[in-house]
This record gives structure tokens, C-alpha cells and sequence, in this order.
């Protein structure tokens, strides 16, 4: 099969589970969410520096070979049996003689949704592939695609990270708060601390804010002050804790994206 032929089997599989109408078979409403998108990736049967990238939206695909425009076109999916199959209508070519062909392939996601092997026969050829082995002489292309991360998913994914480090900072942060209030609750009021209490308890400067957040102390009684940190790179996000008269923290609270 020559190169352009490889490139239609590959559309076949991807467009297997955007180009089906909705039904009652809630796998082929999951294909379809798993398998739109953009793929990229190789053929196993080309040169190793081609790249291949599939952009699946509805049930309509695009191709392109080394950033040239390939095949466009439709499809439907067979969810009912294993592996799971692909009609690939080709609509656009690069090759006029396979507009109107039909791609038959089978498709297999792996490694959580994000890598997709495609093996599928030349449009025209009435055969479909029965496994993702080629043996010599064959007449089957197998495509290993990788699907290409969005940008929201991406951003998504940072922000996440974002929120952990800096809920992690702060609470770390609380808790150097609580040795520094206890130390100060046990001196005696001779050398600046409050003598078996929290009374009188103040926020040195230094530990009153950094770039995680801003800290604050209220003293709820002599044995037991709340200390809060307000986040500084996360809008809405805070925690508040309870210092007891043992120097333990409890009843931690948090707010925004803390939750």
C-alpha cells in the first residue's frame, strides 16, 4: 500500500467514534468523547520522520502528512464487537482515486485514552483487518497516534498544580506559626513571652506575609488563638486553624479552592 493509502486507512479509525449518530450503546457515546480531538503520530510503514496528524470534530476528520493536507472525510463506528471496527468515507483526497472509498480498520485506545493504534486496509480494499500484526505482504497499514494535549487542558492541569503547591506552602507555613506562638506561650514574660498564655500574642512582621499568602493571629482566649492564612495566588482561597494550649493544631477550615 502506498503512502497515500496508509493515510486514508489511519482516518478511518479515528473517525470511528466521531462520525456515529447518538445511540443507545453508551460505549459509542464514550468513543466518540474519547477519540475527538487531534492525533498525532507515525505509520508504521513510512519513512520514521513522517509525521501524521489527525483532527477529528463531530464526524468529520482531516489529515495531513508533514503539514500537507491529506484526506478529509466521514465516519461511522461499530462499537458491538472486539476489536472495535471503522467505516471511513473518503470524501477529499490528495488522490483522486480514492474519493468516494470506503477505509475499513479496526482501532484500540491504550495507556488511559491517550494513545490510539489504528490498522486499516487501502480504500476499496473490501477486507477489513483482523488484528494490529501486519504480516509481509499485507495489505494492512497500522497507524500509533498520540493525542495532543490541549491548551485548557493544559492550563487546566497547571492551575490544579498551582492550588496544591500553594494550599501545601501555607500549611506549612501554619505550622512554623504554631512553634513560633507556642515558644512565645511558654517563655516567661521576662524574656518578651507570655508567661503560660497566649495573651498578648502579636505577628512579627517577617512571618506576617510572603509570596504563598498573608497570615494573620487572633487570640480567642489564653490558651487557644486561631491563625489564618489568606492566599496570595489564589483568589478566594484560605485556611484557618486552632492552636491549643499543648502547641497542637486542630479544626482546620478551608475556603475557595482549598476545599
Amino acid at each position: 500500500m502506498n503512502n497515500k493509502g496508509l493515510l486514508l486507512v489511519a482516518i478511518s479509525l479515528i473517525l470511528v467514534g466521531l462520525g456515529c449518530s447518538s445511540s443507545k450503546d453508551s460505549r459509542v457515546a464514550s468513543q466518540k468523547t474519547e477519540i475527538e480531538g487531534t492525533w498525532i503520530g507515525l505509520n508504521s510503514g513510512d519513512d520514521p520522520g513522517v509525521l501524521y496528524t489527525f483532527v477529528l470534530t463531530g464526524s468529520e476528520f482531516e489529515i495531513t502528512r508533514d503539514s500537507q493536507q491529506w484526506y478529509k472525510g466521514t465516519t461511522s463506528l461499530k462499537a458491538d464487537v472486539s476489536p472495535k471496527q471503522a467505516d471511513v468515507a473518503i470524501t477529499e483526497s490528495a488522490s483522486s482515486r480514492y474519493v468516494g472509498k470506503k477505509t475499513l480498520a479496526i482501532y484500540e485506545l491504550r495507556k488511559g485514552g491517550d494513545i490510539l493504534v489504528l490498522a486499516a486496509n487501502e480504500p476499496g480494499v473490501a477486507v477489513r483487518p483482523t488484528s494490529f500484526e501486519v504480516e509481509p505482504g499485507s495489505r494492512t497499514a497500522i497507524f500509533l497516534l498520540e493525542r495532543k494535549k490541549s491548551q485548557s487542558s493544559k492550563t487546566t492541569q497547571s492551575s490544579r498544580t498551582t492550588v496544591q503547591s500553594n494550599k501545601d506552602a501555607l500549611i506549612n507555613h501554619l505550622n512554623n506559626l504554631a512553634a513560633f506562638s507556642y515558644q512565645y506561650r511558654i517563655r516567661p514574660t521576662s524574656m518578651g513571652g507570655g508567661n503560660g498564655a497566649y495573651t498578648g500574642l502579636k505577628m512579627p512582621e517577617k512571618l506576617g506575609t510572603n509570596e504563598n499568602g498573608t497570615f494573620t493571629f487572633t487570640i480567642i482566649g489564653p490558651d487557644e488563638v486561631k491563625i489564618k492564612a489568606v492566599s496570595n495566588k489564589v483568589e478566594g482561597a484560605a485556611i484557618e486553624t486552632t492552636l491549643d494550649g499543648n502547641g497542637r493544631l486542630g479544626r482546620w477550615t478551608y475556603f475557595g479552592q482549598f476545599m
